[in-house]
């Protein structure tokens, strides 16, 4: 998915499945896909990368209680983790400057 135009945000007021496959492919590009040479950089410096799709993950886009969630498993927590750290679980917010016109927050 290109980058939106800034003058142009996702209309998140209402659950289109239209507006739920741009969240979608958003959160793809920007949680799931670093560029090449920054899993490099990570690697060299032993930090952490992305290591699973956002098909392992399980990535869900919900909209409920009048607001965008998106959901997916944190396969890196480990399974001694308490659940609350085995899941990312984030709100959707419009900010038209942001790349493809939203913005996470973690819940």
């Amino acid at each position: 998915m290109p980058d939106r135009p800034q003058s142009i945000p996702i209309d998140l007021s209402r659950p289109f499945e239209a507006t739920r496959r741009q969240i979608y492919d958003a959160v793809v590009a920007i949680h799931f896909t670093p560029e090449p040479g920054e899993i490099l950089a990570a690697k060299r410096a032993g930090e952490w990368y992305p290591k699973h799709s956002a098909d392992d993950c399980g990535v869900a886009v919900v909209y409920a209680l009048g607001r965008w969630f998106v959901v997916w498993r944190i396969w890196d927590a480990g399974d001694d983790a308490p659940e609350s750290q085995q899941w990312s679980v984030l709100t959707v917010n419009a900010r038209p400057s942001a790349r493809y016109g939203i913005e996470f927050q973690e819940v």
